[in-house]
């Protein structure tokens, strides 16, 4: 599944290519890839910004507390909390 998150709006593709290949389609393309494992906790309260950005959705949608505003922000945060660039 390919994740485009636009202002506003998160666009699915699902494809039936393989992962390496979606990962260096993306590197080409000048994105930073980066794994990340969560399992979200049940019933977690979920902090969020008072605007809603794409960055503050994946966030959501990862089941991660995020007051930021930018994907580099939200980036960061997943640093942080484990994930490494690949």
């Amino acid at each position: 599944m390919m994740i485009e998150p636009h202002l506003g709006v998160v666009n699915h593709v699902l494809t039936d290519a393989a992962l390496a290949e979606l990962l260096a389609e993306q590197k080409i393309a000048g994105n930073i890839v980066v794994h990340f494992r969560h399992a979200p906790k049940a019933h977690k309260f979920l902090i969020r910004t008072p605007m809603i950005t794409c960055a503050g959705y994946i966030a959501y949608t990862l089941g991660l507390s995020f007051f930021g505003f930018t994907p580099f922000q939200l980036y960061k945060k997943i640093i942080r909390m484990g994930g490494e660039e690949i």
